[in-house]
């Protein structure tokens, strides 16, 4: 389920910051990702534009996501056993 994924991937460095400006909680920027992805042919922005953020926002949503996946890679994603 989206709730799952979001607490598996929360766990990722990449979403935690020493900045005094918190970072957007990891379900909006896993749905956004997922809206933005989910959009075949669809520039970044006019996705960014219909979930009212900024193209640049929207490309940091995205990489900061796909980047998590691509590192959990071998426990999202396994070969079912004999």
């Amino acid at each position: 389920s989206f709730y799952a994924l979001a607490s598996l991937i929360q766990v990722g460095s990449i979403f935690k910051n020493d900045s005094p400006n918190p970072q957007v909680p990891i379900e909006i920027q896993l749905a956004t990702a997922l809206y933005f992805l989910g959009l075949s042919g669809v520039s970044a922005i006019q996705g960014a534009a219909q979930l009212g953020i900024g193209e640049e926002t929207t490309h940091l949503y995205c990489d900061q996501c796909i980047y998590v996946f691509i590192c959990l890679l071998l426990e999202l994603v396994t070969w079912p056993q004999p």
